[in-house]
């Protein structure tokens, strides 16, 4: 199983949050959900996710990779927890580090951005821009399939 569970309450990006109405009950029970998954019995087994409470309250994953180390060019610190599963290998593919780009409002820089997609620059929709932060990188996807297809 690969899974991917809704980054939504597990994510470090939203500790600010926290402290709305029953944003800790969300997070509790997103946490529950990601180890449910992680627990499942099922032999192979990874769990992806963006650095977030997952780290702290149960363990440090067993890999973080980014788009680039499978030759895509952005930034897009992802974890990984695997059960039965070794680490993937981009020996072979990964390129240059790309820069953060800096993004800002009428020529003022408000920071930078580790990860887009042209569209997400532009969407003011919350769901559709949240849909579009959270696609898996399809390089990233090719490379769970290869390598860890020929173990099933």
């Amino acid at each position: 199983m690969i899974a991917h569970p809704p980054c939504t309450y597990l994510s470090n990006v939203g500790n600010r949050h926290l402290k709305q109405p029953g944003r800790k009950e969300k997070r509790k029970e997103a946490f529950n959900f990601f180890m449910m998954l992680y627990n499942a019995p099922i032999d192979k087994i990874c769990v992806e996710n963006p650095v977030g409470c997952v780290n702290s309250y149960f363990r440090k994953p067993d890999q973080i990779i980014h788009p680039y180390y499978f030759g895509e060019p952005h930034l897009k610190r992802t974890c990984l927890w695997l059960k039965n599963l070794p680490k993937l290998d981009y020996s072979k593919t990964i390129i240059e580090k790309p820069a953060p780009l800096s993004i800002g409002k009428r020529g003022k820089s408000i920071g930078k951005c580790y990860y887009y997609v042209d569209s997400l620059i532009y969407c003011k929709d919350p769901v559709e821009r949240s849909r579009l932060r959270s696609k898996t990188f399809q390089s990233i996807a090719n490379a769970m399939v290869d390598q860890w297809g020929i173990l099933i």
